[in-house]
């Protein structure tokens, strides 16, 4: 049976923007069940790639991943939200993949970019900048460029994307300015990772 750990934000850790959804219908535990692996979901509410003591470079340094054969990263909201810069996210995300790697040489790392994310208001697209000049489109644009140059595969949300600004107040637990999927759109959202894990067509 295919281990899989799971590391994220409070989207993975099955927050919808009002209240803590089952652990069944969190993304990481839908793809375990439909493809039948394990999985031990360690998503933390408000990280992202930065340097707080529970971000992806911090917490890949923690654990042991030398039992796992899979590793699901999924990052990147709280980046935008909260005024990260392009090279902050190229350096936390590398370094919590050479981590990972070090523990673990032989795991395969699947990195899920980030999903859109409408918490500076319902003008909100993919080309607003947050304070320090980044749009949601250069974040996922550094994730992708980062997982090219490690090797890394990834899942880039923008080609079919499932939230959409138009959709947002139904697909959104925190509605039209929120960023936290509701339990049925976490649902689709893992159903999608788990058919491209599982081998299918991207």
């Amino acid at each position: 049976m295919i281990k899989m750990v799971a590391l994220g934000d409070s989207i993975s850790a099955g927050w919808d923007g009002q209240k803590q959804i089952e652990d069944y219908r969190r993304i990481p535990e839908v793809i375990a069940k439909l493809n039948g692996w394990y999985v031990n979901n360690q998503a933390i509410g408000g990280t992202g790639y930065g340097n707080g003591i529970n971000d992806f470079s911090a917490i890949t340094k923690r654990l042991n991943f030398a039992g796992y054969s899979l590793a699901l990263v999924e990052y990147g909201v709280n980046n935008w939200r909260y005024g990260s810069t392009a090279g902050e996210v190229q350096q936390g995300l590398t370094l919590g993949i050479n981590n990972i790697r070090k523990s673990n040489p032989h795991i395969k790392i699947f990195v899920m970019c980030p999903t859109l994310d409408m918490r500076r208001g319902t003008a909100t697209d993919m080309n607003t900048p947050n304070e320090r000049g980044l749009t949601q489109n250069q974040l996922n644009d550094v994730i992708v460029q980062t997982c090219q140059a490690l090797d890394v595969e990834y899942y880039d949300w923008r080609k079919q994307p499932i939230i959409t600004k138009d959709n947002a107040f139904w697909t959104l637990g925190d509605g039209a300015s929120g960023v936290h999927p509701t339990a049925k759109t976490s649902l689709e959202i893992g159903k999608r990772l788990a058919y491209i894990l599982n081998g299918g067509r991207r």
